[in-house]
């Protein structure tokens, strides 16, 4: 018999709403306004291994191809050169870098029964466009998936506090049928940067909430992530013995990871149906948030380190100021803040819409 989560519950989405930019200078903004609201769900980490005969019957011979050919070529992944060390229990592996140059993955091969692993990261799931492709490319590979992360999104925070979770979590929401899972809880101490609420333990089955806003470095955002953990060796099929020979997570939680988050805990089945939460991703909704968070982040740091400098440059030299400050004081690239949001082409836009909110 399949070990498979309860079938879905089919509720309506809940609404969100979206900021709109102005043409107002960034000096309207309040840090409160526009702020990025709604849920998203989305798969956010993924180990699969499979026959390396099978990647070689699908006439994949170049690992550069790996990448391309299970996530889609939409992705943009970058598979680097072998590194020459092992990993794992692999003998080597090779870096997958996303379009912006972070890392986004590995693939490891080498050894282990002739098979290959291929992770990707939140950093890399975040640019895969179609689910049912990966989907269909792991089936074909006789892929199983033994590690997979669901992640539930809620920008306002309006599902539950991460300290009222807390104080389910000890008296004893989470418990089932068995022996009750271990908790633990990382508090700030109220310094605002984020706290954490681990339900279970790793490798087996493990729930993480914490506040993605402040880890995001935005003291002031509600921004709460729930994150599901499931482990491959504690799915399978049972055969006449009770053996589980087949161990993996099914693939089907690459189609329906809502339903696979919602059957981990009966709280959190219960959760979703207080909110009205169903399958589907919203990759910009998220985007819009981390460049939120990163944005409100990074106007603090400014007016902390150089507002000063800054007010005695523009009391100098009045209309003029920008102009020199563009010319002597900014500089080409990023700061390593914005490496990481995956925005792309869209980070301009989008930080501009954060700074000029309109007006309400």
């Amino acid at each position: 018999m399949t070990r498979r989560p309860e079938e879905a519950f089919d509720f309506s989405p809940v609404g969100a709403h979206q900021s709109v930019a102005s043409e107002k200078g960034p000096g309207t903004n309040r840090g409160q306004k526009g702020r990025v609201t709604g849920f998203a769900v989305g798969i956010d980490w993924i180990t699969a291994t499979f026959p390396l005969a099978r990647l070689e019957e699908c006439s994949v011979t170049d690992l550069t191809q790996v990448a391309d050919f299970i996530f889609g070529g939409n992705a943009l992944l970058k598979v680097m050169l072998p590194t020459g060390r092992k990993f794992q229990f692999y003998d080597n592996y090779c870096v997958i870098l996303d379009r912006e140059g972070e890392l986004a993955g590995r693939i490891c091969f080498g050894g282990n029964n002739n098979t290959m692993q291929v992770e990707l990261t939140g950093t890399g799931c975040h640019w895969v466009s179609n689910w049912a492709h990966v989907h269909f490319q792991l089936e074909i590979l006789c892929a199983r998936i033994t590690h997979c992360d669901v992640a539930v999104d809620d920008f306002a925070g309006v599902a539950v506090g991460i300290h009222d979770l807390n104080e389910l979590a000890r008296g004893g929401v989470f418990a089932g049928a068995g022996r009750p899972p271990k908790t633990k809880f990382e508090d700030d101490h109220g310094h605002n940067t984020g706290c954490t609420l681990y339900v279970g333990k790793r490798g087996h089955k493990q729930y993480c909430a914490y506040e993605k806003g402040k880890e995001q470095k935005d003291e002031t955002s509600p921004w709460i992530r729930h994150e599901m953990r499931f482990y491959g060796k504690h799915f399978g099929e049972d055969d006449d013995s009770g053996v589980l020979p087949m161990r993996g997570v099914p693939l089907d939680i690459l189609l329906q990871p809502l339903r696979y988050f919602r059957g981990a805990y009966q709280y959190l089945a219960d959760l979703c149906e207080r909110i009205g939460l169903v399958d589907g991703t919203n990759k910009l909704r998220v985007v819009k948030a981390k460049v939120e968070a990163t944005a409100n982040a990074m106007v603090k740091w400014l007016r902390t380190q150089v507002g000063p400098s800054l007010r005695v440059i523009c009391d100098a030299l009045g209309e003029d100021a920008w102009e020199y400050v563009d010319k002597n004081v900014t500089r080409e690239g990023r700061p390593s803040r914005w490496k990481a949001v995956g925005a792309a082409e869209q980070l301009h836009q989008l930080v501009r819409q954060q700074l000029c909110p309109v007006s309400m």
